[in-house]
């Protein structure tokens, strides 16, 4: 070790190695840091999921309005009353095609999205197709709306 500097209580001694205080604050420096991270962590995943489910309501809702419009001949608003019949595998009649496709449509919203529900009505002569959804973080509903031709 070196030499005092002064005499008495005022005398400064040169210490070799790193001081407590000096471990304290980097320790609190490095969790703050952490804890930032970790909180943008938690904010990107909450709000890649809301996209996530989004993107998936987008694509449900495209593919009724496909299958509605290849389907034409058919009111799919009025549609939805569930059968038996398997369409995949056998011929239907095109009211029976689209009570299906909407039965089949309903179980894949409810299965695939939290508290996922869909919607097909008519509007200024238009279809539109509503599939609803609850939020993962807030409970929220929300619903995204897409019009046909």
């Amino acid at each position: 070790m070196g030499e005092c500097n002064g005499r008495g209580w005022l005398a400064w001694c040169p210490i070799a190695g790193i001081a407590l205080l000096e471990v304290l604050l980097a320790t609190a420096l490095l969790g703050g840091v952490l804890s930032l991270y970790v909180d943008a962590g938690r904010f990107a995943l909450l709000h890649q999921r809301q996209a996530w489910d989004g993107t998936q309501a987008l694509l449900a809702g495209h593919s009724l309005l496909e299958a509605a419009v290849a389907n034409s001949a058919v009111d799919y608003a009025g549609a939805g009353v569930v059968s038996s019949l398997d369409c995949a595998r056998n011929d239907c009649v095109p009211q029976a095609l689209a009570d299906w496709e909407l039965a089949r449509w309903r179980e894949g919203l409810q299965a695939g999205l939290s508290g996922g529900q869909g919607v097909v009505e008519h509007s200024a002569g238009r279809l539109r197709v509503g599939v609803g959804w609850r939020h993962s973080a807030d409970g929220g509903e929300q619903w995204l709306w897409l019009e046909g031709p």
